[in-house]
C-alpha cells in the first residue's frame, strides 16, 4: 500500500508540475494572447490541486513514521554511523545533469550504528524521502521532454 501511495504521488506531483509549466509557458509566449481570468483560475486550479492530493498522499508516511528498529536486536536506539560514504554518481551527472545528481545524492538513505549490538544499517529520513519524490519528478519531467522532442522530431520529418 505504501508504494502505490508513493507512485501516486509522484504522478501527481508530475501532472501539476506539468501543469504549472505550461501555464507559465503559454504566459510567457509572445504569440499567443494572453489567458483571461477564467483560463488562469482553471490552470492554477488544476494545477494545484493534484500538488494537494499528493501532499494529503504522503503527509501520513511523511509524519506517522514508525521508530526504525534495528534488523539484529529490535531496539530502535541509535547513532551516526560516521562512515563516510560517496552520494555522488558521475553516472547521473553527466546523462541527467546535476540537478539529478544533486537529488539522487540527497535521497541516498542515512547509515546509523546500534549501540546495543553496534551492527549498521540504513536509515530513510524525512530528507531522503523529499528528495527521493523530487528526483522521480525530475526523472518522469526529463523523460516527457525526450518523448516531445521525438514527437516533434517526427512531425518534422527528421524521424520517419
Amino acid at each position: 500500500m505504501k508504494i502505490l501511495k508513493h507512485v501516486g504521488a509522484i504522478l501527481l506531483a508530475t501532472v501539476s508540475v506539468v501543469i504549472i509549466l505550461g501555464l507559465i509557458d503559454s504566459a510567457l509566449d509572445n504569440d499567443m494572447k494572453p489567458l483571461d481570468g477564467t483560463s488562469l483560475l482553471v490552470f492554477i486550479f488544476f494545477g494545484v490541486l493534484p500538488m494537494a492530493g499528493a501532499v494529503a498522499l504522503l503527509r501520513n508516511i511523511a509524519i506517522n513514521r514508525p521508530p526504525v528498529q534495528c534488523p539484529n536486536c529490535g531496539i530502535s536506539e541509535n547513532t551516526p554511523a560516521g562512515v563516510l560514504t560517496r552520494a555522488f554518481n558521475p553516472w547521473i551527472f553527466l546523462s541527467l545533469g546535476w540537478i539529478a545528481s544533486l537529488l539522487w545524492g540527497l535521497s541516498r538513505k542515512k547509515q546509523v550504528r546500534c549501540i546495543q549490538c553496534e551492527s549498521l544499517y540504513f536509515i530513510e529520513t524525512i530528507g531522503s524521502l523529499i528528495s527521493s519524490i523530487l528526483l522521480w519528478i525530475v526523472l518522469l519531467l526529463t523523460l516527457l521532454g525526450i518523448i516531445d522532442m521525438c514527437i516533434e522530431l517526427h512531425n518534422e520529418g527528421y524521424i520517419s
